[in-house]
C-alpha cells in the first residue's frame, strides 16, 4: 500500500512539474486529485465494531477562472466483527468554487449522487440499494509547489435526500492531494 501511493505521488509531481498553467485555478485547468481514508468505529455492544476504508479519486474542469465542474468518486469497504460487509460506489457529479488569497484558494462545492451500495452477512445474500445523497463543503487548496495542492475540508452530508425525512446526514472532515494541470 505504501508503495502505490509513493507511485500515486511521484506521477502527480512530475505531471504537475511538466504543466505551464499561470494560475491554478484558470480557465481551461484540469484538477486531478484524491485521497485515502481508514476510519476505525467501536461501540460497547461488539458486533457493531466494524472498520472502514475508502479510496477517493476526483476530476475537474475548470469551466472559468474559479469555477470547475467534475466528478467526485468514492469507493468504502467496511466489515464488521460479526462478518457483516459493506461494499459502496459513488460517483458525484459536483461543482467548485475557488477564492484566492496569496498561494492559498478556498473553495466551497456541492455534489449529489447515486450510491451503489453491496450489502453481504454470514446468513444473508448480497443487496443492491441506489440512495441519493447531497454533499455540501468547504475547504482550503494550499499550494506546496506551482501545481500541487493539499487539502484539508469538512463537509455536510444530507442522505437519501428523495425522502422527506433523511435516514443519516453526517458531518466529516477529510485531507487530500491534487494537481492542477492546464
Amino acid at each position: 500500500m505504501k508503495k502505490l501511493i509513493v507511485i500515486i505521488l511521484a506521477i502527480i509531481f512530475i505531471v504537475s512539474s511538466l504543466s505551464f498553467a499561470q494560475s491554478p485555478v484558470d480557465k481551461g485547468t484540469y484538477k486531478i486529485g484524491g485521497g485515502l481514508s481508514y476510519k476505525s468505529y467501536y461501540y460497547k455492544n461488539k458486533e457493531l465494531n466494524y472498520y472502514e476504508f475508502s479510496l477517493k479519486p476526483e476530476f475537474y474542469y475548470y469551466l472559468l477562472k474559479n469555477l470547475a465542474i467534475g466528478i467526485s468518486t468514492e469507493y468504502l469497504y467496511s466489515k464488521t466483527e460479526s462478518g457483516y460487509e459493506y461494499k459502496r460506489i459513488d460517483l458525484a457529479p459536483g461543482i467548485i468554487y475557488n477564492l484566492h488569497y496569496k498561494n492559498i484558494y478556498p473553495f466551497i462545492y456541492c455534489c449529489v449522487c447515486p450510491k451503489f451500495i453491496w450489502n453481504k452477512s454470514i446468513n444473508a445474500n448480497n443487496t443492491y440499494v441506489k440512495l441519493p445523497y447531497l454533499k455540501v463543503g468547504c475547504g482550503l487548496d494550499i499550494f506546496v509547489s506551482k501545481n500541487i495542492s493539499i487539502e484539508p475540508y469538512v463537509y455536510y452530508t444530507f442522505d437519501d435526500i428523495s425522502k422527506e425525512t433523511s435516514l443519516k446526514n453526517s458531518i466529516g472532515i477529510g485531507i487530500r492531494i491534487a494537481t492542477f494541470l492546464h
